[in-house]
């Protein structure tokens, strides 16, 4: 079951570890992951893989936090979805990298992008 990166009842800590556990992930399957990822990747496959969790996402942000529009939720879906995609993407081409570095660095952009989201300024 998908669960958003960002919830009500999830604590900070559950959402680092989320961020975390992807990270290693990659980390640890760098090869395979550098395949899908890479500039020879399945970009159709890795766009469907985003689209699958996209609308349970977006409705969950939408009941959790009713003030922001859908089209609110859908940018700020996109933006973690793809974005940490894109920080992945660069992190697997920079081996001396550690991803726990990247990964800290992912997880304060994300909890910037998330107050903005429940912020209701629109």
């Amino acid at each position: 079951e998908h669960t958003p990166i960002i919830a009500e009842n999830v604590s900070q800590e559950v959402s680092s570890g989320f961020i975390q556990s992807l990270y290693s992930f990659f980390d640890k399957n760098r090869e395979m992951c550098g395949i899908l990822l890479g500039d020879n990747g399945d970009k159709k496959f890795l766009a469907a893989i985003v689209e699958r969790g996209r609308k349970k996402s977006v409705r969950e942000y939408q009941n959790l936090y009713p003030g922001p529009s859908r089209q609110k939720a859908e940018v700020f879906y996109n933006l973690i979805a793809w974005g940490l995609i894109g920080v992945i993407q660069e992190a697997m081409q920079k081996p001396g990298v550690p991803f726990s570095q990247t990964a800290a660095y992912a997880e304060r952009i994300i909890a910037k992008a998330a107050a903005f989201f429940v912020d209701n300024d629109e």
